[in-house]
């Protein structure tokens, strides 16, 4: 009898340490009522929402904005809703009405509707949020955002980069969670970096504390460590031509950052990651022809050319696909092979963001 009861602890003891920490919050929360060890266990172990972060790092979904008209429509939408999902995804939680700026591992960045200066911080799944103090300076709505968070450092932090650019410079303004402060770095650019021209930037993202964005007409990644408040320039992976005038987007794979092109007129679609950042390294991770990928779903093949788009995701282990005639989105997951069908799509035209459902506390936050 009592070789079964230690036999039950250590089970159920290795479910609270191994196996709840890579579910998403929204299960979570239902386990609360399993028990009171558990219940404390979730809501209480002071390691556990970021050993959570760290652990679950699932593909869950997609936080949306409206920006048409004075009312902004802000949601939630997940190809399975059971399993993801947040208590109020129209952030009403937070006193202000806001438009969603950036999201990173389960963080997002919002911004007043009503006042350029105020951002806001804020945990979808939990309800905590923080304001952060104003900015030095006015942000309009060119203003380059990202916000910086890695659930491997300890304690948790975040920094929101704000990017200036014009035809021949940047400029940053960063805020530091660590310090509670904003900050206008001085910052080192390569030589590669003060030779371009570019037209705009696009389709930024962090990746382990470097912030990456694509540079138009330039086939070139720019890069910029927060932390050594370094920018230098990394070059795409070999291209063909029609690849080079094809759709892209930066994405993060696995930890790492990786570069999504899409040759609609042939199906095609690579992933590359960027395995040696330092050297500017890239490998092809995946190969993908749009006929093969979707022949179990003639509805989606038959309409691809004309009605068939691809959206960019800023998970780089997942394909959006969004069928135009019937107003109706995909996902495709490259490791499985899967493709699930979103219940919800919102109207009209609206910014998605990629969403992960986890339960990572805020520092300095507020609680509803």
């Amino acid at each position: 009898m009592e070789d079964e009861t230690e036999n039950h602890h250590l089970t159920e003891d290795v479910v609270m340490v191994d196996i709840l920490p890579r579910l998403p919050a929204k299960s979570l929360f239902r386990f609360k009522c399993v028990s009171k060890k558990w219940n404390d266990f979730i809501s209480h172990d002071p390691s556990f929402p970021q050993k959570q972060s760290q652990c679950f790092s699932s593909f869950s979904g997609l936080l949306f904005h409206n920006p048409q008209g004075s009312e902004l429509g802000l949601g939630l939408t997940s190809p399975d809703e059971k399993s993801h999902g947040v208590p109020d995804p129209s952030l009403r939680f937070i006193d202000d009405p806001v438009e969603i700026k950036a999201s990173c591992k389960g963080l997002v960045c919002c911004k007043s509707h009503t006042n350029d200066s105020s951002y806001y911080i804020c945990n979808p799944a939990t309800k905590e949020w923080r304001v952060l103090p104003n900015p030095p300076r006015d942000h309009d709505s060119m203003v380059d955002v990202v916000l910086a968070f890695d659930p491997f450092d300890v304690p948790a932090s975040y920094k929101l980069v704000c990017v200036f650019s014009s035809e021949y410079e940047f400029e940053f303004e960063i805020f530091d969670s660590k310090t509670d402060e904003w900050i206008i770095p001085r910052v080192m650019f390569t030589d590669d970096v003060l030779s371009l021209v570019w037209d705009t930037i696009y389709s930024t993202i962090s990746v382990r504390g470097i912030i990456y964005w694509l540079v138009d007409p330039s086939s070139v990644v720019l890069s910029f460590d927060t932390d050594k408040n370094c920018c230098r320039s990394i070059h795409l992976p070999k291209l063909t031509a029609k690849e080079r005038e094809s759709q892209a987007w930066l994405g993060e794979f696995e930890g790492c950052l990786s570069y999504t092109n899409v040759v609609k007129a042939k199906g095609k679609v690579k992933v590359w990651i960027l395995c040696k950042p330092s050297l500017g390294e890239w490998s092809l991770r995946y190969n993908v022809h749009l006929e093969t990928t979707l022949e179990h779903q003639p509805e989606l093949w038959r309409s691809r050319r004309a009605h068939l788009w691809t959206l960019p995701c800023q998970d780089g282990e997942v394909l959006l696909l969004y069928l135009l005639s019937q107003q109706e989105l995909f996902v495709y997951y490259f490791k499985t092979q899967k493709l699930n069908k979103f219940p919800i799509l919102p109207p009209g035209f609206a910014n998605f963001y990629s969403y992960t459902n986890t339960m990572v506390r805020l520092p300095r936050y507020l609680e509803v």
